[in-house]
């Protein structure tokens, strides 16, 4: 989660094309700040998602961690079809949309 974080912040979009930027050295007290709020987010999202939610999304977007799986792959992990992987996705990501929303954590767009 780490490497993607600062992958991410190394990355700026610009005229269609990708410019490196120089990204402050990640310190340790920051590093452990990271891990704690991805612990705390986890625990969080396993707060009202159910287990094969969680799992599925985690591997479907590479969260905490894990590396970014496709589609037909998270189905034969579970032994579901890909559609059923897709429905299961749309409703995670809406319960954590709803949840984002009720704390009021979105701006209205």
């Amino acid at each position: 989660l780490i490497e993607r974080i600062q992958k991410l912040q190394t990355m700026m979009e610009f005229n269609g094309s990708y410019q490196r930027r120089k990204v402050p050295e990640v310190t340790k007290e920051s590093q452990e700040a990271m891990e704690e709020t991805a612990k705390r987010f986890s625990a969080h999202l396993r707060s009202f998602l159910t287990e094969r939610e969680f799992a599925i999304i985690t591997t479907r977007f590479g969260l905490f961690g894990e590396p970014v799986q496709k589609v037909v792959n998270v189905a034969q992990a579970w032994n579901i079809s890909n559609a059923m992987v897709s429905k299961i996705t749309k409703q995670a990501v809406s319960k954590i949309a709803e949840d984002a929303v009720s704390r009021d954590l979105l701006m209205d767009l």
